[in-house]
């Protein structure tokens, strides 16, 4: 009797096919025979006793085969090539028992600290706790164990992965979980050679992006759900008090004039918007003084000395159309209305020669996100904790010069004109769209015509995409395909969806098809240009390192000292078959 022991591709577990008579003019293709596949031959058994082959596939079912990379050996000289050995190991074996038989094995004694074990899976991982076993920190065939020096962590201590919010070197923590994050801090402080109490931790995400802050110093490691393994940034500036939230303040001076209702009644003052919006427009603006800018805070690199994709997109955002000035930070509760807030920046030196006799009218807040403006704070009643205001972020105010209050369905946007004949684009001014009105992009067209006087058949309107670096035209229908039936379909345009989505902050860029008939949807300048190329640097060296990647794992083990890379593995999902035990 013949059987074969087959490793099932969802579970991973080995199973039985006993391979009979009827099966011997089949092909080993037709055989689904893999790599890996044991063949075991013996003679027919009685009903009841146990096979060979189910031996051999209790044996898979329960050995893992892992290999042990040894970074303990004292005769080692060379610390970035470390021997390996393949061992095997009961699946529900313990850490220390595992260490254990590996010490055995290698021959190795009087290591400091005792040793500890790390999985290395693609990067390795944090020493593992020794009262759990293979099986529940995650250990599978061909993964990689390494054998360092040093004391492993008991069951109630967590190692920590640490790194400076501006650096890239990380180091490892050891501390109690029941310990406070402000006794963490200071123990992070500590290790990192650092001075002063005026430091504070960060969560990071999966790929080590900052999230939030651990703002409760009182509140224990346990109860925040830090794991072993996880990434803090240390930073500096002194939390504030619970429940408190620190904000850096700024005063922005606009360098436009802004729109108000009383632009659409009143000739005088239309005739001085157009003048600001087209004139300069049609006459020509130095960009590197007005219009489309670099922004100040990223200056522009060298193309010859940092190749595309290590250099920043941000260098080619368009500059602010205004003044920006930093003024203080302050300590504010979350559940502060943006009334208070405003009478509390208002207690800044800075702002003690401002007469402003009523908050709500001559006085904006607004939320700046990564140096652009944003949201503007519209009602006055709302607390910081609804407009998801946090300790870091960062608020800019203006004082206006008329009386304002704006509805929460209002949107303040810049509008700038496009030079004929050039890829640039004139001064900016500020248009407040309520969108109570109507959310369709004709009717946002129809009152920049209104403003800069021009025909709506010869206007055309785009919205400034950022971070792409692109230009979205204003119009009543956009194609948006299925994805069910991969088919394309025409629908109804709102400025506040995709593919507009029209915040408070965003640029409109403004075409007299009269002056420019020529590619009436171009509204690109040389810096979307040069973005766009640091964008798709950016992506091919990312597909290249994937190319790479992939090249090396296909790629045969070269010496004694290497051991091949693995591939990905996903999350294994046994789903059992109702249909067959029904």
């Amino acid at each position: 009797m013949i059987s074969q022991v087959k490793v099932s591709e969802r579970s991973k577990a080995s199973r039985v096919v006993v391979l009979h008579c009827s099966k011997d003019k089949l092909t080993l293709e037709q055989l689904k025979l893999c790599d890996g596949d044991k063949l075991a031959a013996e003679a027919s058994t009685k009903k009841g006793i146990k096979t060979l082959a189910h031996s051999v596939a209790d044996r898979q079912n329960n050995l893992l085969s892992v290999i042990v990379e040894d970074r303990c050996s004292p005769h080692l000289s060379d610390s970035t090539s470390y021997p390996v050995h393949a061992m095997e190991v009961v699946r529900d074996s313990l850490i220390s028992t595992f260490k254990s038989a590996i010490l055995l094995q290698l021959q190795l004694s009087n290591i400091e600290g005792g040793g500890r074990l790390r999985l290395d899976d693609e990067c390795p991982g944090p020493p593992l706790h020794e009262e759990q076993t293979l099986d529940q920190v995650g250990v599978v065939q061909g993964h990689c164990i390494i054998l360092e020096p040093g004391p492993p962590p008991t069951p109630s201590q967590l190692v920590l992965r640490c790194r400076l919010s501006s650096g890239t070197k990380e180091w490892e923590v050891t501390v109690d979980e029941g310990a406070t994050v402000a006794e963490c801090c200071q123990l992070v402080v500590l290790s990192a050679g650092l001075q002063g109490n005026q430091w504070h931790l960060r969560r990071t995400n999966w790929c080590g992006e900052a999230t939030e802050v651990l703002d409760d110093e009182t509140s224990v490691l346990s109860k925040e759900n830090l794991k072993s393994g996880d990434l803090l940034l240390i930073e500096e500036g002194k939390l504030p008090p619970k429940n408190f939230v620190r904000l850096a303040v700024s005063l922005f001076t606009p360098s436009y004039p802004t729109c108000t209702p009383a632009y659409l009644t009143d000739p005088d003052l239309t005739s001085g918007l157009l003048s600001w919006v087209m004139d300069s427009a049609t006459v020509g603006v130095d960009i590197n003084e007005q219009g489309f800018t670099h922004d100040g805070d990223f200056p522009r690199v060298d193309p010859n000395e940092v190749p595309l994709h290590l250099q920043s997109p941000a260098q080619f955002y368009p500059g602010l159309p205004g003044c920006l000035v930093g003024l203080d930070s302050i300590e504010i509760h979350r559940d502060s209305t943006i009334e208070e807030l405003k009478a509390l920046i208002l207690t800044l030196p800075a702002l003690g020669g401002a007469v402003i006799p009523t908050l709500d009218f001559l006085l904006r807040v607004r939320e700046m996100v990564n140096g652009r403006l944003g949201k503007v704070f519209k009602n006055p009643q709302q607390t910081l904790r609804r407009n998801k205001m946090e300790t870091g972020s960062h608020v800019c105010v203006t004082v206006l010069e008329q009386e304002e209050t704006l509805p929460a369905t209002a949107i303040v946007v810049h509008i700038q004109a496009r030079t004929p004949g050039r890829r640039s684009y004139g001064p900016a001014a500020e248009v407040i769209y309520d969108c109570n009105r109507s959310t369709k992009p004709a009717e946002l067209v129809k009152l920049v015509s209104r403003l800069v006087q021009i025909d709506v058949s010869h206007l055309r309107v785009a919205k400034h995409k950022l971070e792409s670096f692109e230009w979205i035209v204003l119009q009543e229908n956009y194609n948006k395909e299925s994805r069910k039936k991969k088919k394309s379909k025409s629908t109804a345009a709102n400025i506040k969806n995709s593919p507009i989505c029209l915040r408070d902050g965003d640029t409109l860029g403004l075409k007299n098809l009269q002056y420019d008939p020529e590619d009436a949807d171009d509204f690109s300048t040389e810096s979307d240009d040069r973005g766009k190329e640091i964008l798709t640097a950016v992506q091919e060296e990312k597909r290249r390192k994937r190319k790479l990647k992939s090249t090396d794992l296909l790629d045969e083990r070269g010496g004694a000292n290497q051991r091949p890379r693995r591939t990905e593995v996903g999350i294994k999902i046994f789903v059992p078959d109702y249909k067959r035990s029904s």
